[in-house]
């Protein structure tokens, strides 16, 4: 299944946002987390930090964080 959060900016409440996310699939063994606009990875590190301090030991369902950015410019 994929989660998709489009709300995650450096104003958004990324813990609250973790809690939903570990709320929403809680009954699955394995979610593929996708941070889009990353061009430095910090939304995707954040997001991260934020699923360790909600749950430490059933994080990992949600690891790795794929991070990318739309613009190729920063692909390269």
């Amino acid at each position: 299944m994929l989660a998709k959060v489009t709300a995650l900016n450096s104003s958004s409440p990324i813990p609250l946002i973790a809690r939903v996310i570990f709320e929403k699939f809680k009954d699955k063994d394995s979610v593929q987390c996708f941070s889009m606009g990353s061009s430095d990875g910090s939304e995707a590190y954040t997001l991260a930090i934020a699923l360790k301090e909600t749950d430490e030991e059933d994080a990992s369902k949600f690891f790795p964080i794929i991070a990318i950015d739309r613009d190729e410019e920063y692909r390269k």
